[in-house]
């Protein structure tokens, strides 16, 4: 484990350096100007992605849990057992599972323990790509 800058602390550099000097420099070029802001953007989304990493997998691995016992699925769930990239394909394998059964069982919103966790698991993922998604009305 590198101690410091952190991964964060990398990202935050580039992206100021993005925004402070190099899109000031490339101002009268608009194609390349959308691509810097593109790019500083997406640093931004990884970097957020970075920091809830753990509490959003932990998360999603909990409420995925839930729903597919009671959908009669019993995975292995031992999760404090698993290294990260064991944990990251663990919550892959559930959102297959989940994903099967939605389609075999053509289930709707009437099935709410189903779409509360599919539009859970979404919301954080928008909130991540978009952090001001938590703050809008819903509609």
């Amino acid at each position: 484990m590198q101690d410091r800058p952190t991964s964060n602390e990398l990202l935050d550099a580039i992206a100021e350096l993005l925004i402070k000097e190099v899109l000031p420099a490339i101002k009268n070029d608009e194609a390349l100007s959308y691509k810097t802001l593109v790019a500083w953007n997406m640093l931004g989304v990884v970097s957020r992605e970075i920091k809830s990493e753990d509490a959003s997998l932990s998360e999603e691995f909990h409420r995925l849990s839930e729903v597919l016992k009671n959908k009669g699925k019993d995975l292995d769930m031992s999760w404090n057992e698993l290294l990260k990239s064991e944990k990251e394909e663990k919550v892959r394998e559930m959102n297959s599972v989940l994903a099967e059964i939605v389609r075999q069982e053509k289930l709707s919103n009437k099935d709410s323990q189903v779409w509360d966790a599919v539009k859970s698991n979404l919301k954080k993922d928008l909130e991540i790509s978009n952090p001001r998604f938590g703050t809008e009305k819903e509609k």
